[in-house]
């Protein structure tokens, strides 16, 4: 009656320490992830400042005054 228990508590046992060590092993990789993440939507973020500038510039260079 003992050993159905038992082997319960190691299924459970093992399954969290899996669990932990696939967490410290993602955590970095996702953290990566959105920090690549936010820097390609940061430099998308300054092109597009860039752009409508250029071309604020642009329209303000055409109009006759």
């Amino acid at each position: 009656m003992l050993r159905p228990i038992l082997a319960v508590a190691a299924v459970g046992l093992a399954g969290v320490a899996i669990w932990q060590l696939l967490w410290f092993l993602v955590l970095p990789l996702l953290a990566g992830v959105l920090g690549f993440a936010m820097l390609a939507l940061k430099l998308i973020l300054v092109a597009l400042i860039l752009w409508a500038a250029w071309r604020l510039v642009r329209r303000v260079v055409r109009e006759p005054a």
